[in-house]
């Protein structure tokens, strides 16, 4: 009968960590890019309002007009800077996530080395049982027939 591999319970947790760590790599990828995208959407529509109030002040604009607008441009300029941060912050999660879930399928890997090994090698005394009990069984054959004459 052959032997259960003694590392499968290590093995088992491994993978469960293996998968926990492509799940959470997910995760922070998808956070990356609403990130990314709140970014973009901000840069757009600091750069359109920007080109509204180049064109409203060709026109003439009074100055509480003026000064709404340059403190609207600059709240978004505030935004934007904070949302850079989190897409720095971001960046920096999902690579270290990445390593995380590297290692993790590393160490698996390893296990899954040993586990071939275990299985190799339980393949290889069962071909032996077998050929010594098939040794047996014809030296015993050759016995009867050899009492027999």
């Amino acid at each position: 009968m052959a032997r259960p591999f003694a590392l499968d319970l290590v093995m088992d947790l491994s993978r469960k960590q293996a998968d926990a760590a492509v799940a959470d790599l997910a995760a922070r990828r998808a956070r990356q890019r609403a990130a990314s995208d709140t970014l973009k959407m901000l840069e757009t529509c600091r750069q359109d309002y920007q080109a509204r109030f180049e064109r409203t002040s060709l026109s003439g604009i009074g100055h509480e007009h003026w000064r709404n607008y340059h403190e609207f441009l600059h709240k978004i300029d505030l935004a934007l800077a904070q949302q850079k941060q989190v897409c720095a912050r971001c960046s920096i999660e999902c690579q270290e996530s990445l390593e995380k879930w590297q290692q993790a399928r590393i160490k698996l890997k390893s296990f899954d080395v040993l586990h071939e090994r275990h299985l190799h090698g339980e393949a290889q005394r069962a071909s032996r049982q077998e050929q010594r009990e098939q040794d047996e069984s014809s030296a015993a054959g050759h016995q009867r027939r050899q009492n027999v004459s």
